[in-house]
């Protein structure tokens, strides 16, 4: 099943952004894209974010702007599904086309920079602290603003994101070369990936799934990915692991190479090494002195 499209703006663009606020018991739980740009504000709410072939941990003050037709998912851990539960998922999210203004922004020079990372931001930029604290404030404004006062603060806030020093990129180009370059199968077998890695996942079932023989399934992925079909899913258990670790400390290691998907704790230690250059126990020390 590949990522599904959705129309994020319900209105038909009788404005030029979409702003929503959400409470739920939980965020919707589907591997999806759009062609808006979406700005998401996490107030409230935990669990793991898929964003292209990066795997975060989310959780409240997340900010996070995704480009068009980015794929990606919001899944809160399994607390928020319990029966009993009465946790609360909650959000500020704005869509928005790339030519929200009917305009190629770049090509106007009060707007350049704003452009250039909307350009950038294809594929999905994290924010730090700083720069979410400032953002979420102008956010909390537009909620009770009409329509253009509400365009003129986002504005603001695109001219805020783009002037970040504290923020980072997301998914990897190459998969987003990949995903619009390539049919179906490749979409099948990433969304497989993404919702099986952290259990025993065997080549013959991927290239099942991908409808090929394992032989050619291998040259194919290799040729569109750049990659071993091995290396890549070591590359998202080891991203998760990194977001665990990060999340829950030294003591967990063992507990999180299982929950990654690794069967014994002498080959996670080792593709740990392989794909970050630390051991697990170098990696806390270098990421929480």
């Amino acid at each position: 099943m590949k990522p599904q499209l959705l129309k994020r703006n319900r209105k038909d663009y009788l404005e030029s952004i979409s702003f929503q606020h959400v409470r739920a018991p939980h965020f919707l739980d589907l591997w999806h894209y759009h062609p808006e740009l979406e700005l998401v504000y996490i107030a409230r709410g935990s669990g793991n974010c898929f964003i292209g072939d990066a795997i975060e941990r989310f959780g409240p003050g997340t900010l996070v702007l995704l480009g068009s037709n980015l794929p990606h998912s919001w899944i809160n851990d399994q607390k928020y599904f319990a029966p009993e539960s009465k946790l609360v998922a909650e959000s500020l999210a704005i869509h928005f086309v790339p030519e929200f203004l009917k305009v190629n922004l770049r090509e106007v020079p009060e707007f350049q920079l704003i452009g250039q990372f909307m350009e950038k931001a294809r594929v999905g930029v994290w924010f730090g602290q700083e720069t979410t604290r400032a953002a979420v404030r102008m956010l909390e404004k537009m909620k009770a603003e009409a329509a253009f006062e509400r365009l003129l603060r986002f504005f603001g806030i695109l001219r805020l994101l783009a002037e970040a020093k504290d923020s980072r990129l997301l998914s990897s180009p190459g998969y987003l070369a990949m995903f619009r370059e390539t049919n179906d199968r490749l979409g099948r077998v990433h969304e497989y990936l993404m919702n099986n890695f952290t259990r025993d996942i065997s080549l013959e079932k991927v290239a099942d799934i991908a409808l090929m023989n394992k032989s050619a399934f291998c040259r194919y992925f290799k040729k569109a990915t750049k990659k071993h079909f091995s290396q890549y899913l070591n590359e998202i258990r080891i991203g998760f692991a990194c977001r665990l670790l990060q999340e829950n400390g030294e003591s967990a290691i063992s507990e999180i190479a299982f929950e990654s998907g690794y069967n014994t704790i002498s080959n996670f230690n080792r593709q740990f090494k392989l794909i970050t250059g630390h051991t697990p126990s170098a990696y806390l020390r270098r990421h929480n002195p």
